[in-house]
C-alpha cells in the first residue's frame, strides 16, 4: 500500500497517519507490512513541524488516545522513520526548518503528551500501568535521538542537531510534567553528547531531594548506559 503524502493540507496527513482502527489485541499496527510513504522531504518536516505545534488538536479530530499513539509511533518510531524523524537529520533539508521541527517537539509534549502535568510515571517500570499513548509519551525523544542517520549527514550537520535535540531535551526536563522529565531524561540518555553530563547535573542541583527511582533513572541518562 502506498500512502501519499506530498501536496495534501494537515488535516489530510493526519487523516491519512492517525484515523485508521486500532489493532486488536496483538496485532501489528496499520503501518506495518507492505506499505510505503510518498513524501516531499521539505513537506514533509513543515507537516510534522505543525502537528507537534497543534498536537492538542488531534482529539479534536475524533481520534483516540489509542489511535494518536498509534499514529505518532508510526510518525517517530524506527518502521519507516527514513520518511518521518529521520529527516531532521538530512542535510540537503534547509537547518531553519529542521531546527523548527526539533524545537516544536516541546509543544507536542506541552500541548498533548505531558498533559495533565500530574500524571503519573513508574521511573522503573513505566509501561505499568499502561499508558494513555501506547508508550510513545517516554519514548519519542530517545527515538528522535536514534533515528537512522541519512547517508548524507556529516559531521558538522550531525552537531547541529544535537544542540538543537540538546536545547529542546533541556527545556523538556524542567517542564513541571513527570512524563515530559523521563522522556526528556531518556533522551539525554541517548544523546551522544557530553553536554548532556551539565544538564543533567543542574536537574540534580534544582532537586536535592530527590530519591529512588527517579534519581537513578537521572545518574543512568548522565552515564549514557540507559536502554
Amino acid at each position: 500500500m502506498l500512502v501519499r503524502l506530498r501536496d495534501i493540507t494537515l488535516a489530510t496527513f493526519v487523516d491519512r497517519i492517525f484515523a485508521h482502527p486500532p489493532p486488536a489485541d496483538d496485532a501489528k499496527p496499520w503501518y506495518f507490512g507492505d506499505v510505503r510513504f510518498d513524501v516531499e522531504p521539505v513537506q514533509q518536516l513543515r507537516h510534522l513541524a505543525d502537528l507537534f505545534q497543534s498536537a492538542d488538536a488531534l482529539p479534536e479530530y475524533g481520534l483516540s488516545d489509542t489511535q494518536i499513539g498509534v499514529g505518532l509511533w508510526c510518525i517517530l518510531g524506527g518502521a519507516h522513520n527514513e520518511s518521518f524523524v529521520s529527516l531532521i537529520w538530512d542535510s540537503a533539508i534547509p537547518i531553519g526548518l529542521r531546527r523548527d521541527t526539533i524545537a516544536a517537539l516541546f509543544d507536542l509534549y506541552d500541548r498533548l503528551l505531558a498533559v495533565p502535568a500530574e500524571e503519573a510515571i513508574d521511573f522503573r517500570h513505566p509501561d505499568w500501568p499502561p499508558r494513555r499513548f501506547q508508550t510513545i509519551d517516554y519514548m519519542a525523544l530517545s527515538l528522535v535521538v536514534e533515528a537512522i542517520t541519512p547517508l548524507n549527514s556529516t559531521p558538522y550537520d550531525r552537531s547541529r542537531i544535537r544542540i538543537a535535540l540538546l536545547n529542546v531535551l533541556e527545556r523538556l526536563v524542567d517542564h513541571p510534567s513527570l512524563v515530559a522529565q523521563y522522556a526528556a531524561l531518556h533522551g539525554l540518555g541517548h544523546l551522544q553528547t557530553k553536554q548532556r553530563i551539565a544538564v543533567i547535573d543542574r536537574y540534580l542541583a534544582t532537586r536535592p531531594t530527590l530519591q529512588g527511582a527517579q534519581r537513578e533513572f537521572a545518574l543512568n541518562a548522565r552515564a549514557g548506559t540507559l536502554l
